[in-house]
C-alpha cells in the first residue's frame, strides 16, 4: 500500500492496549473554560497525511479544547463495527493529545 492517507500513516502506528484500543486517556470538557472545536469523524477520515499534519499544526498555534464527534451512523448495531468506530475515534484523540491538545469524544 503507497496511499499516503491517515488511516495508513497514523492510525494504524499507535501504541495499543491489551484490549486492542489506542493507549490514550481523555480530557473532562466540564473542567475546560476556553475555545471548543467539534471536529467529525468523517471530516478525519478521508485526509491525506499532509493535511493532517497542517490540521495538528493549526490547532497547536490556536489552542482549542477538541471535541470528536462520531457521525457515523451504521444501520445493523454491528458491535464489531461500533469497536472499530470507537477505535478510530480514539486513535485520533491518541494523535491530538499528543500534539498537546485537551481532547474528548462525544
Amino acid at each position: 500500500m503507497t496511499s499516503d492517507t491517515v488511516r495508513q500513516k497514523f492510525l494504524y502506528n499507535i501504541p495499543l492496549l491489551d484490549n486492542g484500543y489506542p493507549l490514550v486517556k481523555l480530557d473532562d470538557i466540564n473542567s475546560y473554560r476556553g475555545n471548543i472545536k467539534i471536529i467529525r469523524l468523517t471530516e478525519l477520515w478521508n485526509l491525506e497525511l499532509q493535511n493532517f499534519k497542517e490540521l495538528l499544526k493549526n490547532l497547536s498555534l490556536n489552542p482549542s479544547f477538541i471535541l470528536l464527534k462520531n457521525d457515523l451512523y451504521i444501520q445493523n448495531n454491528n458491535p464489531i463495527m461500533q469497536n472499530v468506530i470507537k477505535c478510530y475515534l480514539e486513535s485520533f484523540a491518541y494523535w491530538f493529545k499528543k500534539a498537546n491538545l485537551k481532547v474528548a469524544i462525544i
